[in-house]
C-alpha cells in the first residue's frame, strides 16, 4: 500500500552534473516533498556524486530509456504521488510544487505547462501534435503534451502499459485520457533547461513515432 500523505520526486538523469544538484536543492525547499530519487541512467560524469552531495537518494539503472529510469525509481518509492521532473533544469523553483499539488487528492495527473526562453518544442510541434490531430482530434489542443514535469497518482495508472523509452511521458498522458482520469494543467511560467541540438531530439521522435504507430495504427 502506497502512502497517500507522501510525495516523492523522481529525477531521471544522464550526464547532468552541472544542474542536478540545484534541482535537488530546489525540491528540498518544499516540505511537501518526502524523498528525492535521482535515477542515474548510465552517466559518465559526476551526476551521481552531485545528486548525493545535494541530498538525493541515487539509484542506478543501466538500461537506457526514460521509462526504464522512472520505473526503476518507482521501485524505491513508497509514495502514492510522484513528481517527475528533469535533471537539466537550471531555474527549478520550489513554488512549482505548490501549483502541481493543488487538488492532488482529486486528480490523477497534474501537468506543468511552461514557456521556454529558446525552445521551439520540435518534437511536440512536428511529431506529437500532428499525430494526435489525426488519431484523436479531441486531444490535439492539449497544451504541451510532453511536458516533462508532472505529478501523478501511481495507483491510477498501469505502469506495465507505459513505455520504457522516450515515449513514457506521452504514453502516461494517453492512458490518462483513455481511462478518462481527471487531470489538470498548471502554468508555472518560464522553464529553462539545457539547450540541445536537433540530434538530441531524433531518438525522442523515433520512440514517440513508434509508440503512436503501435498504439493507433496496428
Amino acid at each position: 500500500m502506497y502512502k497517500s500523505n507522501r510525495i516523492d520526486a523522481l529525477i531521471p538523469a544522464l550526464n547532468e552534473q552541472d544542474t542536478v544538484g540545484d534541482v535537488v536543492r530546489a525540491l528540498q525547499e518544499n516540505d511537501r516533498i518526502n524523498k528525492i530519487i535521482v535515477i542515474d541512467n548510465g552517466s559518465t560524469d559526476k551526476t551521481a556524486e552531485c545528486a548525493i552531495s545535494a541530498g538525493a537518494k541515487v539509484v542506478y539503472e543501466p538500461r537506457r530509456g526514460l521509462g526504464n529510469a522512472i520505473k526503476s525509481g518507482l521501485k524505491h518509492s513508497t509514495a502514492r504521488y510522484c513528481l517527475k521532473t528533469d535533471a537539466d533544469i537550471d531555474n527549478w523553483s520550489h513554488s512549482w510544487v505548490n501549483k502541481l499539488i493543488r487538488d492532488v487528492n482529486q486528480i490523477a495527473l497534474s501537468r506543468a505547462i511552461f514557456t521556454s526562453p529558446y525552445d521551439d518544442f520540435p518534437v511536440t510541434n512536428l511529431v506529437v501534435k500532428p499525430f494526435l490531430k489525426r488519431a484523436h482530434p479531441d486531444w490535439s489542443n492539449i497544451p504541451l503534451p510532453i511536458s516533462g514535469t508532472f505529478l501523478f497518482d501511481r495507483q491510477k495508472f498501469n505502469m506495465e502499459q507505459i513505455s520504457d523509452n522516450w515515449a513514457f511521458d506521452i504514453s502516461l498522458l494517453v492512458q490518462c485520457l483513455e481511462k478518462n482520469l481527471p487531470y489538470k494543467n498548471h502554468n508555472i511560467g518560464v522553464l529553462s533547461d539545457k539547450r540541445r541540438g536537433i540530434e538530441h531530439y531524433i531518438p525522442m521522435a523515433d520512440d514517440i513515432i513508434e509508440y503512436f504507430i503501435e498504439k493507433f495504427w496496428e
